[in-house]
Formats: C-alpha cells, structure tokens, sequence
C-alpha cells in the first residue's frame, strides 16, 4: 500500500497500541462534558490495544479479506441464492416498482474512468465563446489561466473541463455563478479522479478511477452530484468525498467556489499537495470543519503551510497521517488565526519543537490529539489556565519533558488523558487530579513516573480507565479506584499497573499485571 510504504508512523503489525484505537469517532458527537461522545474510546483503543478511525487502517481490513477470502466466497454465494430466491418470490407480486426510484443508499458506486470529451467533435465557434467567459472568470478572480488557454500545456484537467463544459448544449444559458461552480467541480473531478502524483500513479495499489462519481459530469445540478451538498441559492458548501479514491492534487480552481464551503471531508484518498498547492485554500475563509487526514499532504521545515491562516473560520481540523514536516511553532501564526478551533488532530506525522503557544491560547479547544510525532513537550503549558474547555489531551509518543503539573486539578472539563510511551516524562502523579470530577480514561503507561498513586484518585467515581503500568511508581492501588473502575459497566474498563513487583493491587482489582 502506496501510504505504508512512505509512512513509516503508519499502523503495522508490531504496533500493538494501533490495534485498539478504533473507539474514538467523537468528531461528528457534539461535545459534552458529562457523557462521553460518541467513540472517544474507539479512537483511543487503537492506542492501547489501540489509534485509529477504520478508515487509517485499510491494510488492517484487507489483510482480514485475504486470510477469510474462502470464508467469505462461501458466505457470497449463500447471499447470492437467497437473493434470487427472494427476487423470484416477489415477480408474482401485482405491485409497480417503477413509479418511484431507489433509494441513493440502495444504489451501487459508480465507477468508471473519467468521461473525457474530444475536441475534435466540438463546435469551434461554441469552444470560441465558452473560452472567453472562462477567461473572464479567470481574470475576476486574479488567477493565471494558463492550463486551460495555452496549448502548450498539453491536455490538463482544466482543458478537460473546459471541453466537457463546451459539450453542454445547455452551458450558455447559465448564469455565471452556475458556469463557474460547474466548471471549478469539473476541474476537480478531473485534476483528482485517476490523476498520477508524485506518491501515487499506474501500477500502486490504490491507483484507480473515483470509488464513486454518481451524477459527476451528469446534466444535472452539482448539487446533485455525489459528495456536493449546496445551500437553498444553490452554493456548494459542503463536499464530502471521504475513501473515495481521490488521487492527484486540488487545483487551484477549486477555490472559485472557496468563499462558500463551510465543510470539507476528503479523509483517507490519495491527495498530495506541497508547496504553492495549497494557494487553492486562500478563499476557504468560511471553512469550519476541515479533514483531509490519511492523505500525502506535504510540508517541509515549517509544519503547516502557511496558506492556512486563511481559514480563519474553522471548529474542526483533522490533519492526522500525511507528510507534515518541522518545528510546529514555526507554525505559529497558522494557529492564531484559528482562534475558534475545538477540535486539532494531527497525529502521526513528523512534527518537531514544543507546543506552540497560539494553541495555549485557543479557549475554545476541547480535543487536542497530537500523539506519534518527534516534539519535545512541556507540560508547563498546562499551567497557562487557558484550555478551560479541554475533554480530551492525547500526546501520546513524544519526548514529554518535565513532570505532570499540579495545575492539571482545575481543567475540570477533562475526561480523557493520554500522555504515554515517553522516557522523559518523570515525577509524581499530582494529587490535585483527584478534582478532576468528570475524568474517565487515563492512560499514562510507559513513563518514569514515581512516588505513590494518589488516594485523592479514589475520588474519580466516573473513572472506567486507569492504566499506568511500566512506570516507577510504588506502593498500593488505592481500593476506591478499584471499585470505581471495576463498577463502571464500561466494556473496555481496564486498571493496570506493576503490580507483579512495585505496586500491590487486592484481589480483582488490577485487570492486568506487569
């Protein structure tokens, strides 16, 4: 798999804390402090026996296909039969099924290799007139217009839309919002539907037209067409087109509908983007919800790109598993003008330096997931008394620097803290988190932890969580955790610690021991 091979953070089958992960989809849960969103735990169960959405771990999913291929063969053909047998006995019935179409959910994906118009077969004098409206649009929104009017530049995805545009006997009738919105998707579809990049072309796996293109290209509105939602005058603003197959780059086209898409979801294709590509974000000024984790998007030294800080609206970011490079304060300004974020993931990429101080100041922010990159962590920047709305910190896989501040106590939102794997992380666990009323899940395995764990911890009645085995701590478990975690009625409770040598757990208490 093309994203294995140059991802060397990506899951694999020795990373036990990768196999567990899949709990946490709390990104579409509205937040809440005294119920747990939706999935908080899937995310971190691929953390310790797991991180990860399903949609990071397709060789986890294949993998299983290929070792039950004959299982599911068998099971295929049963499915096979049995809907024959239920097609034949419903001929008999009088009932119309014409009058009304199936169902989206009900169709197949449409996959094919994208519809490509020749030239040849088109009216030169309607190619004449579309390409001096198109220029025009070109010219309003200061953009070079090079890839679809030079010749030289052979037979891009902007001359492809172009052509199939010109195809349209309809196209003159459209007003200029409607032509420039069919045309920026059209150059979409074709700049990212079976387009090689730099990481990804003919013969990797993965290599392939759309998953899904249902009514692309299609005479009918783009509203119609699959991933696209509009508002009720018809403005695109959402496109969602999450494991689709998506591959080459975003043109810089796509941001001619820029100023109206409040959410955008390519999560898990094959995008890559580098350098001036993602001049394409610039009029994203409206974005709220921005996921484009699980693709090849590429920095160098400066950990984001400094496009970003144009999307000065966004709630949501997930930039989780791509090729995001360098010291994250360089990215510093990107993180001021995000100043309504709730919710940052970018995990697993190649980040450096400590945590920048624009996030520290994000009032906002309720998840923060920063785990498996090479910073170099303070915790000090917990003390700042800013992150008031925090419910979840995962900084997993870092170099943490320092010891857990006492601080901590007063973030009385935080129901899940996951600081682990870190030989740098040293001292005592802070009394004060037995304030913390609403903490569920702790894991903060793998650490130079010392001293006892806190009697304060038995107050943590909602605690399901609580592992902190491979650590230097000693003493007993205090019983109130024991009964806290024990009694929870969670299905993934766990309590572990080194109870076989430094820390002595009573009978049923410790769910594992090392």
């Amino acid at each position: 798999q093309a994203i294995a091979k140059l991802h060397p953070t990506m899951i694999d089958s020795n990373d036990v804390n990768d196999l567990q992960l899949e709990d946490v989809a709390d990104y579409s849960a509205d937040y809440a402090t005294k119920d747990f969103p939706e999935g908080d735990d899937n995310l971190h169960n691929q953390d310790n026996l797991g991180s990860g959405k399903v949609h990071y771990r397709r060789n986890r999913i294949m993998a299983l296909l290929r070792a039950n291929k004959w299982f599911l063969l068998l099971v295929g053909i049963l499915l096979g039969v049995l809907i024959i047998v239920v097609s034949v006995a419903g001929g008999g019935s009088k009932k119309s099924s014409s009058s009304k179409a199936p169902a989206a959910t009900e169709r197949a994906p449409v996959t094919q290799p994208p519809i490509v118009v020749d030239p040849a077969t088109l009216d030169e004098v309607v190619l004449d007139e579309l390409l001096v409206k198109l220029l025009a649009i070109y010219e309003d929104n200061d953009m070079p217009n090079d890839a679809v009017k030079d010749d030289s530049t052979g037979t891009t995805p902007q001359k492809l839309a172009y052509w199939w545009l010109a195809s349209d006997k309809t196209w003159d009738s459209l007003s200029t919002k409607d032509l420039t919105q069919r045309y920026a998707l059209a150059t979409f579809y074709y700049a990212t539907n079976y387009k090689e990049n730099a990481m990804i072309g003919e013969g990797d796996d993965g290599f392939a037209p759309w998953t899904d293109a249902y009514l692309w290209l299609s005479e009918e509105h783009t509203c119609e067409w699959k991933g696209i939602e509009c508002a009720g005058n018809k403005e695109v603003t959402k496109i969602k087109l999450e494991e689709n197959g998506l591959t080459g780059s975003l043109p810089i086209e796509l941001s001619l509908v820029g100023k109206s898409i409040v959410e955008l979801d390519l999560t898990s294709n094959f995008i890559h983007m580098q350098h001036s590509m993602y001049d394409v974000f610039e009029t994203f000024v409206n974005l709220e919800i921005f996921f484009m984790d699980d693709n090849f998007l590429q920095t160098f030294n400066n950990g984001l790109p400094w496009q970003f800080r144009k999307l000065t609206s966004l709630i949501k970011v997930r930039l989780s598993y791509n090729l995001l490079e360098g010291d994250l304060t360089k990215a510093n300004e990107v993180f001021k003008a995000w100043k309504n974020l709730e919710h940052l993931e970018i995990e697993s990429n190649y980040f450096e330096g400590d945590m920048p101080p624009a996030i520290v100041e994000m009032t906002n922010l309720v998840y923060l997931y920063m785990r498996r990159n090479d910073m170099t962590i303070n915790l000090d920047f917990l003390k700042a008394g800013t992150l008031v709305n925090l419910f979840a910190v995962w900084l997993d896989n870092n170099k943490i620097s320092g010891q857990i501040p006492t601080e901590i106590g007063t973030i009385g939102t935080l129901a899940s803290l996951s600081i682990t794997n870190s030989t740098t992380l040293g001292g005592p666990i802070p009394t004060e988190m037995g304030n913390l009323s609403e903490l569920r899940r702790v894991w903060l395995f793998m650490n130079k932890l010392t001293g006892k764990i806190p009697a304060e911890m038995e107050n943590l009645s909602e605690l399901e969580v609580f592992e902190v085995y491979g650590n230097n701590l000693s003493g007993s478990m205090p019983q109130g955790i024991c009964d806290n975690v024990r009694g929870s009625g969670y299905d993934r409770l766990a309590l572990t610690s080194d109870c076989k040598a430094k820390v002595q757990c009573s009978l049923n208490c410790c769910t594992d021991c090392f």
